[in-house]
Formats: structure tokens, C-alpha cells, sequence
């Protein structure tokens, strides 16, 4: 890795400790691909990037390796680079749980929460470029945080959040084609509707298929990659609902 490449300061005072500043910066360059799937990064070259001690740094890349942005290996550590049978087990989890959430946001819905999806909704719709992906991805993420924080479920958000910076990081591939972006868009709008008609199981259906939909386009995606290889329930069950 070239130690020039996207070379960034980090301001040394802050009201935030200086690894933590660090772990935001590596993590979002690992979430947005900056830092490609399977590349190998040193400490001494992130050091000098950021222009910092390698302390901050060892201490980033530690929590980085332990949320599994990152895997540790003799020498270094590489950027983590799953498989379809990972990504599809990651997609049937989340749809689960956010299923689920879903179910219990339904059972407390209002014209207010409902408006404030269809905004989003509108905003995203209006993205059918897919130069403007980082934008696309993030109404996308703020339209499953709202259901997930109006579920009132800490146990459910605490087991997406360790999910998250994969599903970030892999949203992108899920958005990455037009017609993929005006489809899940589509799905999100059906999904405020149900909302409207405070149907709780038929919204969990439809959250929990749109989740697996978007993880067998990704699933999709990765196996053309590499290839023939055993496909698991899980992926099975992502690449069905296509």
C-alpha cells in the first residue's frame, strides 16, 4: 500500500480519544471499498497515511479486527473479504431480525413515522444514478434504522449493530446496478403502505423478503466470481426469492 495514497492528518486534539477518530477513519474506507476486499494493510503504512503514532492505529485496527472488518494474519492483516455462503448467512440472519422488528414498529405506527419513511422513500427514489451510490446506500440504511428504532427492541438493535459495518459495506453491491436501485425502492414504498394498513405480519413478510432478496443479488453477485462451490441452506434460500 502506498503510504502517499489518500495521506489525511488527524487532527491530534479532539474531544474524542485519537483511536477512536482513527477507527472511524479506517472503517469507513474499508465500508465505502476504499480499502478493497482481501487487501493487505500494515501499521507503519497506515501510521504514516494518517499521520500519527502507531498506537492509535493498533488500537483501531484491534476493534476493527474484532467487529471482523479486518483479520488478523502473521505480518499484518487484510481487509475481510467474505463469501457468498458468508453474505448469504449475514442476509438470513438480518432478515430475521429485522423481520421481527418490523412486526413490533407495525404495532405502533403513526402518520408522523410513516411520513418520515416516505420521505425517504421520495429522496431515494429520486437517485437512479448510480454514480450517486454512497447517497442511494445511506437513505437506504436510514430508512431500516427508523423501523429498527420505533421497534423499541434494544436486543434485536444490539445484534444488527454487530452486523452493520458488513451490511454497509455490502449494501453497495445490492445498489450498484439501476434496475436493482428503482427495484429496492419500489419494495421500501410497499412497505410504507403496509405500515399504513398496520398489518403486522404481512409487513414482516415483506421486510424479511426484501432483505433476502437484496442479499441473493449480492449472493448473485459473488458466486459469478468464484465459481462453482457448495451452496448452503442459507444461500439457497437468498438465491429463491429472486
Amino acid at each position: 500500500m502506498n503510504p502517499e495514497k489518500n495521506k489525511v492528518s488527524v487532527p491530534l486534539k479532539g474531544e474524542r480519544p485519537l483511536y477512536d477518530r482513527v477507527y472511524d477513519i479506517l472503517k469507513e474506507r474499508i465500508v465505502s471499498g476504499e480499502l478493497r476486499a482481501g487487501e493487505t494493510i500494515g501499521e507503519v503504512q497506515l501510521a504514516e497515511q494518517l499521520e500519527v503514532s502507531r498506537t492509535p492505529v493498533r488500537d483501531a485496527v484491534r476493534r476493527l479486527v474484532d467487529t471482523g472488518l479486518l483479520v488478523a494474519e502473521k505480518g499484518g492483516v487484510r481487509v475481510y473479504s467474505p463469501t457468498a455462503a458468508d453474505l448469504a448467512d449475514v442476509y438470513c440472519t438480518r432478515a430475521s431480525l429485522e423481520g421481527m422488528a418490523a412486526r413490533l414498529a407495525a404495532l405502533h405506527v403513526d402518520e408522523g413515522f410513516a411520513a418520515e419513511l416516505e420521505n425517504i422513500c421520495d429522496a431515494g427514489a429520486r437517485i437512479v444514478d448510480t454514480n450517486a451510490l454512497h447517497a442511494a446506500a445511506m437513505l437506504n440504511g436510514q430508512f431500516h434504522d427508523l423501523i429498527l428504532e420505533r421497534s423499541g427492541n434494544k436486543r434485536i438493535k444490539h445484534l444488527l449493530t454487530n452486523l452493520s459495518p458488513v451490511i454497509v459495506r455490502y449494501r453497495h453491491i445490492s445498489l450498484s446496478f439501476e434496475d436493482h436501485l428503482k427495484t429496492s425502492w419500489a419494495e421500501h414504498k410497499e412497505i410504507v403502505q403496509l405500515f399504513r394498513e398496520c398489518n403486522p405480519s404481512t409487513v414482516e413478510d415483506h421486510v424479511k423478503n426484501h432483505i433476502l432478496r437484496a442479499g441473493g443479488r449480492i449472493v448473485s453477485t459473488l458466486q459469478s466470481v468464484e465459481g462453482d462451490r457448495e451452496v448452503t441452506p442459507a444461500m439457497e434460500l437468498v438465491l429463491s426469492v429472486l
